[in-house]
């Protein structure tokens, strides 16, 4: 009998180590990562249909490169906030998003890469704000054949800036374990 608690000892031991791991990670949507003051400029943008035809403001780059010269209105600043929340330094999050690779090992697995809320940003799209790009780094890397498949992170996330010709990050990540986000996953 004092055997059988034993061994029942060790499996709930085993399981709630294994349970408090999982839970160490907190699922947060890419919302969270804007600071307040980000969030409401960016929920201000330019009504469409007071942009001329042809103007500059029509361009699809037009947002993003006049706002890196002289950023003037909220919603500009904004677009090229590097302000985080501090509150989420070194916590561990889960948080899927687009694979944009920037370092391969020798075999060609992305080792570093920028996670994006949207598919085709910094690649063929202009990149989002910086406080909503993650530069993640993934020890085990990771082979890509699809770019448009979105993956979950389970990480460390820091609130220090990564500066690339691509993009610019206002967090940074160390990749604990990372997986295929499925259609049917709770977001």
């Amino acid at each position: 009998m004092k055997k059988v608690l034993k061994t029942v000892g060790v499996i709930v031991c085993i399981c709630c180590l294994v349970f408090s791991q999982a839970a160490d990670y907190k699922q947060i949507q890419w919302i969270d990562l804007l600071p307040e003051e980000d969030l409401q400029a960016l929920t201000k943008a330019p009504i469409p249909e007071s942009i001329m035809e042809g103007s500059a403001a029509d361009q699809i780059n037009s947002p993003l490169s006049m706002t890196i010269k002289d950023p003037v209105s909220d919603y500009e600043k904004a677009l090229v906030s590097v302000k985080v929340r501090p509150e989420y330094n070194q916590r561990k999050i889960k948080l899927p998003g687009y694979i944009v690779p920037v370092e391969t090992g020798e075999d060609g697995k992305a080792t570093g890469f920028f996670l994006v809320p949207f598919f085709g940003a910094c690649i063929h799209l202009p990149p989002p704000p910086p406080n909503q790009i993650i530069y993640a780094t993934y020890a085990d890397g990771i082979a890509l054949d699809n770019l448009e498949i979105p993956y979950w992170i389970e990480a460390t996330i820091y609130t220090k800036k990564m500066f690339n010709d691509m993009a610019v990050a206002a967090y940074t990540a160390t990749v604990d374990k990372l997986y295929e986000f499925k259609d049917n996953d709770e977001y």
